[in-house]
């Protein structure tokens, strides 16, 4: 032992600030240091045991520095071409100043330290185990980390085209202040976090585990924000053209203050809620479970609600053309306070209270009842007292979401005095494919004797002819 750290002084001693075509220093036990000045075309530095540590200031083509254990700590302020740093075990450490075409890091065990304020073409960091900590401030073409274990910590303040960061376990942290043209960042365990100030082309986050926050003040034309499991929270102040955000499991938070174009947001499991301050021109949101919460203060042309379970609240105080609200389980509040005032319809067991706007839009019956069915006319109320309740709101609903919700429950006589006073257009032939669809699907004997009751009630009625040819097969 003695006699190889004699050896290894004797190298170190004679490393002065010269340009040697090649060094190379190979050591099994103890410790390595190398401080290096020149620009010589070769450095290799071996070590299967104890730490290196390696200061180089020159532009050597190569720097190769390898460790099967103990430590590795780098510092570099050259342009070299390529420097590879390996360890299969203990930490790593790069700092870096330079331009080299490709930096590449890899560490099967502890954890590596990148600290990177050049342009190279190509940074690649790949850990199995323990953290990484990547702190970029260049405009390299290419940043690639990957992580099997452990967090990853990147910090970038570049331009670079692709920053790509994928891990499978732990956590991953981005900080991008750059415009880059493609930022890629997937996870298949632990949770993602992204602080996005920039303007890249594509943004996308896909996760498979964990949860996933996002924060984007850029106007990026598409940010894409997947993931499977967890809670993803979306907060986005820029004008991107398409925003989208998909959950498989877990809850969604979206904050949005832009003019994007369109926004989706679609969820399967858990939570969706949406706070929405700009003039997209579409929105839409959908959930298969849980809950949707939207609040909306925009004019957007277009705001589309669908949920197949849980509750749906719906705040908004714009001035958008058209809101949609659909739901198959749960319920449904709507507060709107645009310049789409609401209407009630006062009927015979109830009150019914609809968007002015959107009747008017599609049924011109509605549209002339709010013009002269006035009582007051400050009071936005119509009086339709001499129609009951159900059979008014399966109307009102046939207009407002064009579906006969239940047909089943429909009285048949209230139906047909209504719809001849008021000369309701399509809603009969509505019910009558809605029954005729009905039975052909469920061949229930309940739907028959519907369909011919409509069919008898209805034959003396001026105008009825629709249900003349009212057959099955």
């Amino acid at each position: 032992m003695s006699q190889m750290s004699s050896a290894v002084r004797a190298i170190l001693a004679n490393l002065d600030i010269d340009d040697s075509p090649v060094i190379t220093v190979q050591c099994n036990g103890g410790n390595i240091a190398v401080n290096h000045m020149g620009d010589s075309p070769v450095i290799t530095v071996q070590f299967n045991g104890g730490n290196i540590a390696v200061n180089h200031m020159g532009d050597s083509p190569v720097i190769t520095v390898q460790c099967n254990g103990g430590n590795i700590a780098v510092n570099h302020m050259g342009d070299s071409p390529v420097i590879t740093v390996q360890c299969n075990g203990g930490n790593i450490a790069v700092n870096h100043m330079g331009d080299s075409p490709v930096i590449t890091v890899q560490c099967n065990g502890g954890n590596i330290a990148v600290n990177h304020m050049g342009d190279s073409p190509v940074i690649t960091v790949q850990c199995n185990g323990g953290n990484i900590a990547v702190n970029h401030m260049g405009d390299s073409p290419v940043i690639t980390v990957k992580c099997n274990g452990g967090n990853i910590a990147v910090n970038h303040m570049g331009d670079s085209p692709v920053i790509t960061v994928q891990c499978n376990g732990g956590n991953i942290a981005v900080n991008h202040m750059g415009d880059s043209p493609v930022i890629t960042v997937q996870c298949n365990g632990g949770n993602i976090a992204v602080n996005h100030m920039g303007d890249s082309p594509v943004i996308t986050v896909q996760c498979n585990g964990g949860n996933i926050a996002v924060n984007h003040m850029g106007d990026s034309p598409v940010i894409t924000v997947q993931c499977n499991g967890g809670n993803i929270a979306v907060n986005h102040m820029g004008d991107s053209p398409v925003i989208t955000v998909q959950c498989n499991g877990g809850n969604i938070a979206v904050n949005h203050m832009g003019d994007s174009p369109v926004i989706t947001v679609q969820c399967n499991g858990g939570n969706i809620a949406v706070n929405h301050m700009g003039d997209s021109p579409v929105i839409t949101v959908q959930c298969n479970g849980g809950n949707i919460a939207v609040n909306h203060m925009g004019d957007s042309p277009v705001i589309t609600v669908q949920c197949n379970g849980g509750n749906i609240a719906v705040n908004h105080m714009g001035d958008s053309p058209v809101i949609t609200v659909q739901c198959n389980g749960g319920n449904i509040a709507v507060n709107h306070m645009g310049d789409s005032p609401m209407i009630t319809v006062q009927c015979n067991g109830g009150n019914i209270a609809v968007s002015k706007m959107l009747l008017t839009a599609t049924s011109n019956v509605f549209k002339t009842m709010f013009a002269t069915n006035m009582l007051e006319k400050h009071t936005n109320i119509v009086s339709a007292k001499d129609t009951d309740f159900s059979t008014m709101k399966n109307i009102i609903d046939y207009y407002h979401k064009g579906i006969v919700a239940d047909p089943l429950d429909i009285d048949e006589v209230a139906f047909s005095y209504i719809v001849e006073k008021y000369n309701f257009v399509g809603i009969k032939e509505a019910v009558a494919e809605t029954l005729l669809d009905k039975f052909k699907k469920e061949q229930d004997i309940e739907i028959l004797e519907k369909i011919f009751t409509f069919k008898e009630v209805l034959r003396y009625n001026k105008g009825s002819e629709v249900f003349r040819d009212l057959t099955f097969e």
